[in-house]
């Protein structure tokens, strides 16, 4: 599979998913957050999903506005040996780390909240599958074919 179809696949799904249901999440967690006014738990998970939904817009935009139209440069042959990935890829690896934590921070919250709305439960299940499998795309396939179309190794 060539990284434009990668990026293709990232795009169609992960990422149109993503913009979808991040808004309706955010709205759920806000009702939620209402009705259990004071609540430790749903204050925790409410602070880390507005920091992963900040994280992750921000995240989707770099990739689809700067790192993917390299890495299609670079694999077009458009680019040159050290075509300037390594940095963006390394942002985005440290990125995937805390996007990972800040899923744990939300998971186990979720698990503490008594009476939590199950469609928030499988909605918070839902990204965290679907997170954990965007990284593991980009990470095990994506950037490496990235570098290697670059001239450079994948250092993580």
């Amino acid at each position: 599979m060539t990284l434009r179809q990668q990026i293709q696949i990232i795009l169609d799904t992960h990422h149109a998913d993503t913009k979808q249901k991040l808004p309706e999440l955010a709205a759920r967690i806000e009702a939620l957050r209402k009705t259990k006014s004071g609540d430790q738990q749903t204050d925790r998970l409410a602070r880390a999903f507005m920091q992963i939904k900040g994280e992750m817009e921000s995240h989707m935009m770099k990739e689809e506005m700067i790192l993917f139209p390299m890495i299609e440069r670079a694999e077009a042959g458009m680019g040159m040996t050290g075509c300037g990935v390594q940095g963006p890829v390394s942002q985005m690896l440290y990125e995937h780390r805390e996007a990972k934590n800040l899923l744990l921070e939300m998971t186990d919250a979720v698990k503490r909240i008594d009476g939590i709305d199950p469609e928030i439960a499988t909605a918070v299940t839902w990204l965290n599958d679907d997170l954990y499998e965007h990284i593991r795309k980009e990470e095990e396939e994506l950037f490496p074919g990235a570098m290697k179309a670059c001239g450079a190794g994948m250092e993580a």
